[in-house]
């Protein structure tokens, strides 16, 4: 599955922008810098689920993988729950590990994130903000002992990440 053909980088010269530096810079989107973060973070095991917002930085994600750019276990798991399972015994064993969900997803890893937790086992997982299912419209607002740090716009997705 490619990244929505909108969101893909774009190449700028910065000559003719009049910017103090010379070279290009990439504009990229939020999902896109979070991908990168991954890579850049020498991240281990990765586990996906498909689940908007959060599908978009998979799909980046395994982009670099089937380039040659990116070289990591990436696991395409059948529930939420599943890959917050896998990602918390691979951290438990020393590995890297990056996931991620949104919304109602949340709640049904929940035995795992709450588990997770309880052991203090690093993990990065990135939760798209996203209401739950009526009548519950009021955000995935449980977080059980995980430090969240929430943005407000994609500029700083790659430094958080």
């Amino acid at each position: 599955m490619n990244p929505p053909r909108s969101a893909t980088a774009k190449k700028v010269d910065v000559d003719t922008a009049r910017a103090p530096r010379r070279g290009t810079e990439e504009l990229i989107s939020g999902s896109e810098a979070v991908a990168h973060a991954v890579k850049l973070a020498d991240v281990d095991v990765i586990t996906a689920y498909p689940i908007r917002p959060y599908d978009t930085v998979m799909q980046y994600v395994s982009q670099m993988i089937a380039n040659g750019d990116f070289d990591c276990e990436y696991i395409v798991a059948e529930s939420e729950h599943s890959q917050f399972e896998i990602v918390k015994h691979a951290s438990a064993v020393g590995a890297r590990v990056f996931v991620g969900s949104s919304g109602v997803g949340w709640f049904y890893a929940f035995e795992a994130l709450a588990v997770t937790a309880g052991l203090r086992l690093p993990m990065v997982a990135m939760v798209g903000n996203r209401a739950l299912d009526d009548p519950g419209a009021f955000g995935a607002g449980c977080w059980c002992g995980w430090t969240r740090h929430k943005r407000r716009s994609t500029r700083r997705s790659l430094p958080t990440a």
